[in-house]
Order: C-alpha cells, then structure tokens, then sequence
C-alpha cells in the first residue's frame, strides 16, 4: 500500500524555543543499547525507545500535523535523532514502512558550517523501481530540499530519497516515521 500524499510539504512545526530544547537533547548522553551513539558511517544515530520518552510533545505535534495533511489519523512508527558528520550521508533508498503508507518526516535542528548534507528527493521515480538504486548515485534531476534550522520536510516513504555527502561541518536532525492509524 502507497502513502497517498503525491507531494512534498516543508513547515516551521517547532518554535524556537522547542528547537532549543531538541538541540539540548542532542547534546545529553543519551544511553543506547549499543553505547551512547551508534555510529552508522559518519552518521550518529539514537535509538527509538530512547529518544520517545523525550518527545512525546513533538511527536503529538506531527501527528496532527500529519492528520491535517491527509485527514487521516497516524500512529508512531519510530523516531530518531541522527547526526551527520564528515563524510555522512544516506544513498538513495526508500524508508522501511513504505509498504503500510506510511510518511516520513525530517526536521533540521542544528547545522554549523555545513557544506553538503542536502535532503534529495527523486520525483521523476516517485514509487519507482528501487532495484538498482545501490548502483545510482544522486543525478541533475534530483531536487534538493533546502532546509533552515526549525523546518520540518514531510513526504510519503514511498519516494526515493537520500541526503548527499557532507562535506564538511555537521547537521542534527529528528526523524519520525509516522504510519495510517488502523492499518
């Protein structure tokens, strides 16, 4: 089952004063079961059961926003905060929960210097093949997604999607998938 959004949205959802809090949380020692971070390839990431606790009020928050969005109602299907260093990024791909219609949702927190480190959204393969997505790289025909601290880009998990490579300086993110209520 595809999500039925068939485009992508980007919204300030959070206050400043709530991306303040966020940018604290980032800066905890948050306890994982595989140590403080895991660290995925220049990519630092927490684990959900960690992080939920914390954001109850942001994850209410999107799902109303998601419920407006689609008149529908959604459930949490996970959540992260990662952090993208040097040499992180995220090839082309297509979330997990892409097959329940699910949406997904990246807010940017933080981001110091950051060369690189875009959101890319593929639009022409919109529910595309994804077999040889391992073998493409990111193409002119991909849209950047332009980000400032405190926007949140919304889209289905069915579209192929990916961040490039950061070159340098970092950003931190909080990542929610949000999957249809009752389904």
């Amino acid at each position: 089952m595809r999500s039925e959004l068939s485009q992508v949205y980007k919204k300030r959802l959070f206050s400043e004063e709530e991306i303040s809090w966020l940018r604290e949380l980032f800066d905890q020692d948050l306890e994982t079961q595989k140590g403080r971070w895991q660290n995925i390839t220049g990519i630092f990431k927490t684990e959900s059961r960690v992080v939920q606790k914390h954001l109850g009020h942001f994850i209410d928050k999107q799902l109303k926003y998601a419920a407006t969005l689609m008149n529908r109602e959604w459930k949490l299907k996970d959540i992260f905060l990662l952090e993208y260093h040097p040499g992180g990024k995220a090839n082309l791909h297509v979330d997990i929960h892409a097959t329940n219609g699910g949406i997904s949702l990246v807010t940017l927190v933080e981001e110091e210097e950051l060369v690189g480190g875009q959101v890319i959204i593929r639009e022409d393969d919109i529910y595309g093949d994804i077999r040889n997505l391992r073998s493409t790289g990111f193409d002119e025909e991909d849209h950047i997604i332009p980000l400032d601290v405190g926007e949140t880009v919304v889209y289905s998990a069915s579209v192929i999607h990916g961040v490039t490579k950061v070159e340098s300086g970092f950003r931190r993110v909080l990542v929610t998938w949000l999957d249809p209520k009752g389904e």
